[in-house]
């Protein structure tokens, strides 16, 4: 990433947590679902991500954030890959125990994150909604795996290319285990990323409401997905990004009534 806009990011964060300002601060847990955008399909699930975040309001209605977050992202394709003895875009050293065997590409990313951000909240004129959207910057850890050995450690060896696409991956899905035995342990596992997003927050009472919010990290990584190539000497050329969509409930806590109780 551009060192000038790291730069600069970092010194609007030392500004806001030196702003002596009685405002309040928000606290905000949520569930959902998070999935990769890279070179393998993404499989979705409804309840695969959880994160934790507080945030501490500024002057003019910007808020700093810090968050974290947990998900689970599982990706498989319904084509199959060939190893790069083969032609294919398996070429790194994890598949070249394949031999000359096709593989549906599978694999597990257990994805931690960290995230800074600032964040704006506009005046809409209706006291029952919010609506909060910002940039940030993080950093996420990858633990990723892959799926090449079923149950008696034996390579997968169906073909299913007869059947039609769209039948397809529901098939492979039921064929492969759930183990994802096999570390795949090329790139780095730790990633930064730019992050966007976009909340809407509905009033249940005085300071507790119902949040729903969309997030997008751009990330510096090929490897998020365990595929990088397209043959065995050329790039994708697009680096993988994560998705998460999450519902939860984030609480207002006011300094000013906190003080005032105490008085």
């Amino acid at each position: 990433m551009n060192k000038i806009v790291i730069k600069i990011f970092c010194v609007v964060l030392a500004i806001g947590f030196s702003l002596d300002v009685r405002a309040q601060f928000v606290t905000q847990a949520s569930a959902g679902s998070i999935v990769i955008n890279g070179d393998v399909e993404s499989v979705r699930d409804a309840l695969n991500y959880f994160s934790f975040g507080v945030s501490r309001e500024l002057k003019n209605n910007f808020l700093l954030e810090a968050k974290v977050g947990f998900g689970k992202a599982y990706g498989l394709n319904p084509e199959l890959g060939q190893t790069g003895s083969e032609g294919g875009y398996l070429v790194e050293d994890v598949y070249s125990v394949l031999g000359e065997r096709t593989w549906y590409p599978a694999y597990r990313n257990n994805h931690l994150m960290l995230d800074l951000g600032l964040n704006y909240r506009p005046e809409i004129g209706v006291e029952w909604i919010r609506i909060i959207g910002g940039v940030g910057l993080g950093v996420s850890r990858s633990s990723r795996s892959i799926n090449l050995r079923g149950p008696e450690d034996n390579f997968y060896s169906e073909n299913y290319s007869g059947v039609p696409t769209e039948d397809r991956i529901e098939i492979i899905k039921s064929y492969y285990d759930v183990t994802y035995e096999t570390p795949f342990e090329e790139g780095s596992s730790i990633t930064p990323h730019l992050s966007l997003q976009l909340g809407l927050q509905f009033r249940l009472n005085k300071n507790l409401f119902l949040h729903i919010e969309a997030r997008h990290h751009i990330t510096t990584s090929d490897y998020l997905d365990v595929l990088k190539y397209s043959n065995p000497t050329t790039e994708t050329g697009n680096n993988d990004s994560v998705s998460m969509i999450s519902i939860g409930f984030s609480g207002y806590i006011s300094q000013e009534n906190e003080k005032s109780s105490d008085n």
